[in-house]
């Protein structure tokens, strides 16, 4: 705002000084005013010039907010769009690469649950096994991929009271690559 009051003053300035020489060189008819004319011509040039400077250099930080701006708020929007698909990604992955788990009635009326099945290894599962009665003996894992063919089956002696849970480790044979889409049998 100062800087708009300082060029019209030295407009103004510049102005008058220029009313005033063409005045004493039309009207009185002397010549040696020629030289405040060219000055003043030169005051309005530079006067034009630095309101051209200004005037640019404010749209241009102006322009530079707007695209800072929207710069940031594509941003925004584009990390929002790309989280948005990677949990659909990584969500819809777990939902097909998931395998099934099958519990054989036999294996529930002795009172077994089986609750979530890790894999630490390629041929390790840790089964989350939990006792609603007193158990004692031996539970087999069968391992079928997607083909409905068996690739490898573990036996494992357990034992635990009512109201225990605990994970147990299947250990099976090494080729045994348990993939996503695989069924895992616990009879």
């Amino acid at each position: 705002m100062l800087e708009i009051i300082i060029l019209f003053v030295l407009t103004g300035l510049a102005f008058l000084f220029m009313l005033y020489a063409l005045f004493m060189l039309v009207i009185k008819k002397k010549k040696n005013f020629k030289y405040p004319i060219i000055i003043s011509l030169i005051a309005f040039i530079s006067l034009g010039c630095f309101t051209l400077y200004q005037t640019a250099t404010k749209t241009y930080n102006k322009i530079d907010d707007l695209l800072v701006k929207g710069a940031s708020k594509t941003g925004e929007i584009t990390g929002k769009t790309v989280t948005a698909f990677g949990k659909s990604a990584y969500d819809g992955a777990g939902t097909v690469l998931k395998n099934k788990t099958v519990t054989q009635p036999s294996l529930k009326e002795k009172g077994i649950e089986i609750g979530k099945i890790e894999q630490d290894e390629n041929n390790i599962l840790q089964v989350y096994i939990i006792f609603n009665k007193d158990f004692k003996g031996n539970v087999m894992v069968k391992i079928k991929d997607i083909n409905n063919e068996e690739i490898g089956r573990s036996t494992h002696y357990i034992e635990g009271k009512s109201g225990q849970a605990t994970y147990e480790s299947f250990i099976f044979e090494q080729p045994t690559d348990i993939q996503g889409q695989s069924t895992i049998f616990l009879e």
